[in-house]
């Protein structure tokens, strides 16, 4: 009785009752299986339904019946109680007729290797299998050998080759897409008449079978690691036919393994490198510096001509991303048997394509992705892009294409070759006229070994539409890079992406905004192969060009705005700098070029404007260092004698030895810039003039902040803004009182001579921003064609004019003190800004920084890192999201999930979308927290998880995910409440994200406080222009001004309903992370 499970006793024999069955007494046993102990088998299956699906697959005589059963049998699987559809019951009832049907169960359940059933029904399964041999396709007893052959492909195909033969059989008008196993894509491709096995029969005899798989068979040749499979029914059927069969090993139950012979099979995929190959890589990687053993100069001197125009700094054009990362077959390629390419799925794409995506956007790009697109669907793709997305204010166009590849061509989803010279004829067509003049830049990661297969195989051009006339390649204004040289491969981690596109964008990342492309490639070039190098495999980047000019992703520039007293911009005035860059790391600008620009825009904005109506002039700039000699005139920062070179800008990175030396003083003054003086700031600039120029360093007579040298220029006056002093200068204005140089931190780090006829080289009379710094002077107003004496305004870091431009916006009904507001600046990340009266120490929280935003008041900065980017991550990699944005942008699928969420909690009869997620808690902390526990290790937490992979899960998980920000936010307004400020009233909001109304709704319903939304976008320009008001007078104090000029707002009210609801989620939120610090104390323990 120990081998009775769920069956009757008298249905199965003991071990001792076996007497080893021997084929001569397999008809004596045979009795033993009727329909009750098929049905019992049956039930005993319950747990295994592919088992069951195999066994319908090979007993059912009819295509149609067994997918319309499997079909229900697949969707109700998942239910224990209901997979039981009695399938194999329906099919006795059928075949009991027949007296081979107990011989034909058995067969098949030796064919799916039920070893364990066949033993319980008193089988000897070795003498069983000599008999029925179920492993020989050549020999048929009672299942059609076709279905044993193509059972063994069900069972040797996995998840990918399954995903690409379906995609390929869609190329056929055949939609297998719901299907699971591969046994009902078999089942319909049966019922469609696409294979086919058909009985020969005379005088009611069957005297045969007739196979037709000859497309199934294309198809599997053309699937690596099914080569041998396609083979197998490609004799069968040539057994059963006239046909002559080519030669091939007879197949056995050996598990099939690749063929030997692989040298038909050319490396066209970008090699993929092993675990030990690529472990460490990427390391590299990080430690390469972008400019080692490449030394330019990147002189960028702008006399107007010699570089494309930014026409827009804040729109640079669209980025069209190109993701091939699934293959399939195309039919035309199939039936006519001209591909002989094994396309692998490239894994570590999806990788790429991110960090494209995410470095574009930083870069003010559009971004427009396409995933898996067939050929004609991928031209359709780029035309429609060009048609709908590209504006006439663009000033780049750039294609990114990550495919497999040959010589000069890439490869669409559907295996159909792409020739990239038809890919510029489409980028310099009639249809894209909105193109010509502007640059359009290619990214190319592909191979480019040489090809050989006929060329019929390349599809037609996209654009010959069946006529001889070509249109003509004009090929102007490209750049094309692609990833390596003819002849050559193209490398990728399968993981963490290619080492090409990886080294550009993390090249463009920190060069974008400086370097022409030109120079940003040759860097690439270097590191490249200083990889490939060490790692011993070749890969050569190559560029092309038909540029005319140089081509900057970013151009600084000067802009001047006129506002009026309400804070409208009423007009914009743009002009480019100059820059050099004379060697790895520096960065230099010439006052005189910079000041001969603010002439040259202000003029612009008054040309025709009454001088009189003009009331005041308020100046930001970014904090680069300006130094000038004893007689207020230009002297180079470097060994040169070239004085216009009299900037080390803001981005200069010469002075990281000097930043490292003054941080190991670990001096207190260091504590108000987070601990660490950065290598940007002004006094690792100063150290290394010192260090570096000792012969010139008696000659420097004053240094300015830029900000600080336009107002001397405008003035005459030597005043300093206390603004760019507290954040970049080191200057000291404690919350105890203290304000002033600290000469005990500049004798420590080695500047004490700055101390000297106090302090005047560094500026020894300091005002708040929006004080008069002094009146016009007499010769600037006489070439400005301004009034002598117009009030000057002290000047502002420009990031600190963003936030003074915006913090005094109007809302009816919304109290306009500026204690009560809290600003966020959302973007990649987001930025938390609030100021006090009081000077108010919060731990984890940047500051308190006094008059460095709004005069008078202390700034506090707060943020979360990498929120922005932790949206798209989690759209991108959930399942859903991941299909969804092959065919919409970012947004759109936002837009998308929203609807999916309005209808879900309408469904459920619930009054606010945000009761959905009860059960859905997430830490957003991917990328560390910056504020308020500063603690960079915290890591994200999701709980609630299931196997749901449907687009409503992703609703829930993005739902989620935003509330679980806008704890965030209600984290760092409760540190700042508790450390002494006020309980805000309002909440403050700009920036990209805050176009998607459900984020904006659900901070304000997370934090029960109603949001702003500004109606003015450029608030830098505002900002400068609420100083020059201020330092006018025009207003009665600087409060007034602000929220004068600070323009309008939408108001976003907190829904009621929800408050208990997240009340308690936030408790949750809490918890969670005090789970994490206790987790890590628990791994922590002995190590």
């Amino acid at each position: 009785v120990r081998f009775i499970f769920f069956y009757d006793l008298k249905m199965f024999r003991t071990d001792a009752q076996e007497n080893r069955t021997s084929p001569r007494n397999v008809e004596g046993n045979i009795d033993v299986i009727n329909i009750d102990v098929v049905c019992e088998i049956e039930k005993e299956l319950q747990d295994s339904p592919d088992d069951v699906i195999s066994l319908v697959f090979l007993l059912y005589d009819v295509p149609d019946t067994a997918l319309q059963r499997l079909i229900v049998y697949q969707r109700v699987s998942g239910d224990i109680i209901s997979t039981n559809l009695n399938l194999l019951h329906e099919w006795v009832q059928g075949a009991k007729s027949r007296p081979s049907w107990k011989h034909e169960f058995l067969e098949a359940l030796l064919i799916c290797q039920l070893y364990g059933i066949v033993k319980k029904l008193g089988f000897h399964v070795p003498s069983l299998k000599k008999h029925y041999q179920p492993d020989n396709l050549y020999v048929n007893m009672h299942i059609n050998p076709m279905k044993k052959a193509l059972y063994r492909v069900c069972e040797n195909i996995d998840s990918d080759n399954l995903a690409r033969l379906k995609r390929t059989l869609r190329n056929y008008k055949i939609d297998t897409m719901e299907f699971d196993t591969c046994e009902l894509i078999l089942l319909k491709l049966m019922s469609e008449k696409f294979i086919s096995m058909t009985q020969i029969q005379y005088d009611k005899k069957v005297l045969g079978c007739e196979f037709k798989v000859d497309k199934l068979v294309k198809i599997l040749e053309k699937l690596r690691g099914l080569e041998d499979l396609g083979k197998e029914l490609r004799l069968l059927q040539s057994r059963n036919s006239e046909e002559p069969a080519p030669e091939i090993p007879v197949a056995t139950s050996t598990p099939l393994s690749p063929p030997s012979d692989l040298s038909h099979i050319k490396p066209l995929d970008h090699p993929v490198m092993t675990p030990n190959d690529f472990s460490d890589i990427f390391a590299m990687m990080d430690d390469l510096k972008i400019e080692d053993e490449v030394h330019l100069k990147s002189d960028t001197k702008n006399m107007g001509r010699d570089k494309y125009a930014i026409k827009n700094p804040n729109r640079i054009g669209v980025c069209l991303i190109i993701n091939q990362e699934d293959f399939c077959l195309s039919e035309k390629s199939i039936e006519d048997d001209t591909l002989t390419t094994v396309l692998s799925k490239r894994n570590g794409s999806t990788a790429d394509k991110m960090v494209l995506k995410t470095t574009m956007t930083s870069l003010n790009f559009e971004v427009v992705i396409g995933e898996n697109l067939n050929y004609s669907d991928m031209i359709d793709f780029i035309k429609d892009t060009i048609r709908d997305k590209v504006k006439s204010t663009d000033s780049i166009f750039m294609l990114c294409i990550l495919s497999h590849g040959v010589r000069g061509h890439v490869y669409a989803a559907d295996c159909v070759k792409v020739n990239v010279e038809d890919i510029q004829g489409i980028l310099d067509s009639d249809e894209a006229s909105q193109l010509r003049g502007i640059p359009k830049v290619l990214i190319i990661q592909a191979c480019q070994v040489d090809d050989t297969p006929p060329s019929t195989l390349v599809a037609d051009s996209p654009y010959d539409n069946g006529k001889k006339n070509r249109y003509y390649l004009k090929k102007s204004d490209f750049l094309i890079y692609w990833a390596t040289a003819p002849q050559y491969e193209a490398f990728r981690d399968e993981l963490s992406g290619s080492i090409f596109i990886q080294l550009l964008c993390k090249a463009i990342q920190k060069c974008g905004r400086r370097e022409h492309l030109f120079d940003i490639f040759t860097l690439v070039n270097n590191g490249v192969q200083v990889l490939c190098t060490e790692k011993k495999c070749l890969q050569v980047p190559l560029f092309e060009s038909t540029l005319r000019k140089k081509l900057y992703l970013q151009i600084p520039d000067v802009r001047a705005a006129l506002v009026d007293e309400k804070g409208h911009v009423v007009n914009v005035a743009v002009k480019e700098t100059q820059t050099w860059n004379p060697k790895v790391d520096f960065y230099e600008q010439s006052s005189n070029n910079i000041w001969s620009c603010c002439v040259s825009v202000i003029k612009d904005i008054i040309a025709n404007v009454n001088p009189a109506l003009v009331k005041g002039i308020g100046f930001d700039a970014t904090c680069s260092l300006v130094a000038l000699d004893r007689n207020c005139n230009p002297i180079s920062v470097n060994n040169t004698n070239d004085n216009d070179h009299n900037i080390i800008m803001w981005m200069d990175h010469r002075a990281q030895a000097e930043a490292d030396f003054i941080n190991k003083t670990d001096h207190e003054i260091l504590k108000y810039v987070g601990g660490k003086v950065s290598l940007e700031m002004e006094m690792p600039k100063l150290l290394w003039l010192k260090k570096h120029l000792p012969h010139k360093w008696e000659e420097f007579g004053y240094f300015f902040d830029l900000p600080d040298f336009l107002t001397w220029k405008a003035t005459g006056s030597f005043n300093r803004s206390l603004c760019s002093l507290v954040c970049k200068w080191n200057y000291e204005c404690s919350s105890d009182g203290k304000q002033g140089w600290n000469e005990e931190f500049l004798r420590e780090i080695g500047l004490a001579d700055l101390i000297e006829d106090n302090f005047k080289v560094i500026g020894n009379k300091i005002l708040m921003p929006g004080e008069l710094c002094g009146g016009l002077s007499e010769e600037t107003a006489s070439i400005l064609g301004l009034i002598p004496g117009l009030p000057v305004a002290t000047s502002i870091i420009d990031a600190h004019a963003g936030g003074l431009g915006m913090i005094g916006t109007y809302a009816k009904g919304i109290d306009a003190d500026m204690s009560s507001r809290i600003g966020l600046i959302c973007g990649t990340s987001t930025c938390h800004m609030a100021v006090n009266e009081k000077a108010v120490l919060v731990q984890g929280i940047w500051g308190p920084y006094f008059s460095a935003m709004v005069p008078n008041m202390w700034l506090n900065e707060a943020g979360q890192s990498a929120s922005g980017m932790l949206l798209d991550y989690i759209i991108s990699s959930h399942p859903a999201g991941f299909e969804l944005l092959k065919t919409k942008s970012t947004g759109d699928v936002r837009s998308h999930l929203r609807g999916l969420l309005t209808n879900m909690a309408q469904v459920q009869g619930l009054s606010d979308i945000g009761f959905l997620t009860k059960d859905i808690h997430v830490w957003p902390d991917f990328h560390g927290n910056r504020s308020p526990l500063a603690d960079p290790n915290m890591r994200g937490m999701i709980t609630g998880l299931s196997l749901n992979s449907s687009e409503e899960n992703l609703a829930l998980l993005y739902l989620a995910t935003l509330q679980a920000l806008s704890y965030g936010t209600r984290h760092i307004i409760d540190a700042l409440i508790r450390a002494g400020y006020k309980p805000f009233k309002s909440l403050l909001i700009c920036g990209g994200i805050t176009k998607d109304p459900l984020f904006v709704q659900t901070q304000a319903d997370a934090v029960y406080l109603p949001i702003l939304r500004p109606h003015e976008q450029d608030s830098v320009l505002v900002g400068s222009a609420i100083l020059g008001a201020c330092a006018s007078q025009y207003f009665s104090h600087v409060q007034d001004a602000i929220q004068k000029m600070g323009g309008s707002a939408d108001i976003i009210q907190p829904n009621a309903r929800p408050k208990a609801f997240h009340d308690k989620k936030y408790k949750v939120f809490q918890r969670m992370f005090q789970d994490q610090l206790k987790y890590k104390s628990i791994m922590n323990e002995n190590a």
